[in-house]
């Protein structure tokens, strides 16, 4: 299974209970569906998975893969939990209509601290997973895989593909040459994301996607069609929005999705509304931006 395109995060919308909002969770789909996006990650970070229970995960990936059918992927991220658990997660991703899904190791830091523990994690999961697998990593610096270490994991059958963090250039195009042609590169970072897909990433998922996706697309036709100058030119135009999603996580990313086509509305309960003054500058920063 290849990965190509724009792949956007969807956020989890709530109602003033703390409820999942379903008839927003639906309508921020049709509304990224008029775009040619390539498919979606569903209760990733942006989604807020760590205050989702594994029954809510669930709900989400079942009614995003009934809303999108045949016309995107849906890709369930499964990640903050132990083998057994993950096990049980894909499984009911697989059996949700999920093209496949991100697997992130949990932190085991405080349990073992200096031990390295993700090739065994993706390795125990992957092993009795029929769902295709994506690693969620981050690549390159003190604390990232290494490309050899990609690599070793890209051998898994199950294992088809990674998604990266990290601003590693270099390590990202290293790991793409080792891991082979068959094996599908999803860049996260929107800094490094045009550079990325011209060294040898397949896809790309930037938090920003869901907020301005015409926006996004238009530097993966940019790199496409080799024209790097409008590539870069417009990354640096959102940079200042990304920034501010890095810097302020879900309450900005719901702000930005409210200021567009789209529903953000309440994170979940301990997260707040994004402050003003942050509010003010997600506002500038989309000023300029097709969504």
């Amino acid at each position: 299974m290849r990965f190509r395109g724009i792949y956007a995060p969807l956020a989890t919308p709530f109602d003033h209970l703390g409820n999942i909002y379903w008839s927003k969770f639906d309508y921020n789909i049709s509304q990224l569906l008029r775009t040619r996006l390539s498919g979606f990650l569903v209760a990733d970070r942006w989604g807020e998975a760590p205050l989702l229970s594994s029954e809510e995960k669930i709900r989400l990936w079942k009614r995003a893969c009934g809303q999108v059918g045949d016309k995107a992927r849906v890709i369930a991220t499964v990640s903050g939990c132990g083998v057994s658990q993950a096990r049980d997660l894909v499984a009911a991703a697989a059996a949700a209509g999920c093209s496949a899904a991100v697997l992130e190791a949990p932190d085991l830091a405080a349990l073992a601290p200096g031990v390295r523990c993700t090739e065994t994690f993706h390795r125990s999961v992957a092993d009795s997973s029929d769902l295709p697998l994506l690693l969620g990593i981050r690549v390159g610096g003190r604390t990232g895989e290494t490309p050899e270490q990609m690599a070793s994991l890209a051998t898994h059958p199950t294992i088809v593909g990674a998604v990266v963090e990290g601003h590693a250039e270099e390590a990202v195009a290293e790991a793409s040459r080792l891991c082979g042609r068959g094996f599908s590169i999803v860049t996260s970072d929107l800094p490094t994301m045009a550079a990325g897909l011209a060294g040898g990433a397949a896809a790309a998922a930037p938090a920003i996607a869901a907020i301005v996706p015409f926006h996004v697309l238009s530097i993966e036709e940019a790199v496409r069609t080799r024209e790097q100058a409008a590539a870069s030119d417009l990354t640096r135009r959102a940079l200042d929005l990304d920034r501010l999603l890095r810097s302020h996580g879900v309450p900005a990313f719901k702000d930005a999705l409210d200021r567009r086509s789209f529903y953000g509305g309440l994170a979940r309960l301990p997260l707040f509304r994004a402050a003003a003054e942050t509010r003010e500058a997600v506002s500038r920063s989309l000023y300029e931006l097709p969504s």
